[in-house]
């Protein structure tokens, strides 16, 4: 496991124990836990011929337009698979996808869907995948480790990265509103 999966288990462990321990169900918390040192890695975006290399690679259709969707809208992957065909609206005459659900109370939005994958969106359907979050994560993941190092700090989540990066490249005057 991670050292991060290990730390955080332990303080579930120790909290537990500190419970027992409040209810009398054992007599001491004996646990003398020591936090593993976590090595962080510092996170990668594509480069330009990651990118390349992607779009590029001979992915099914259906693999290749989940990794548009993501390269263009810095949804994480989780929010891809929640949306449903009513989740696709006009908003202005401007078509979204109107996140209604998200990992962070900042993360419930409307997302406009680029000009570029309007077309395809349009013509796929919502939603994407029957099975798991999780299993639907993996699965993406594993397509992307075809072209990607997976030993790499490259991740689905890098597509989002890279969005952010390059709306704060292009528009430096509107960091705001971006982090917004």
């Amino acid at each position: 496991l991670n050292p991060k999966t290990i730390n955080n288990n332990m303080i579930y462990v120790s909290k537990f124990l500190d419970f027992a321990l409040s209810k009398k169900l054992i007599s001491e918390n004996c646990s003398k836990m020591v936090s593993i040192k976590e090595e962080t890695k510092k996170k990668e975006n594509f480069t330009k011929k990651d990118l390349e290399d992607i779009f590029n690679y001979d992915y099914s259709s259906y693999h290749k337009n989940i990794l548009k969707i993501l390269a263009h809208t810095g949804m994480r992957i989780s929010e891809l698979w929640s949306i449903k065909k009513e989740d696709i609206i006009q908003d202005d005459g401007i078509y979204c996808f109107d996140l209604k659900e998200s990992k962070t109370e900042t993360g419930v939005r409307k997302i406009p869907i680029h000009k570029d994958i309007l077309e395809m969106v349009l013509g796929l359907e919502f939603p994407l995948s029957a099975k798991t979050d999780n299993a639907f994560n993996k699965e993406m993941l594993k397509q992307l480790y075809l072209v990607i190092d997976k030993n790499s700090t490259k991740s689905l989540h890098t597509f989002r990265a890279n969005f952010v990066s390059q709306l704060i490249n292009q528009h430096p005057d509107k960091v705001e509103l971006i982090q917004e």
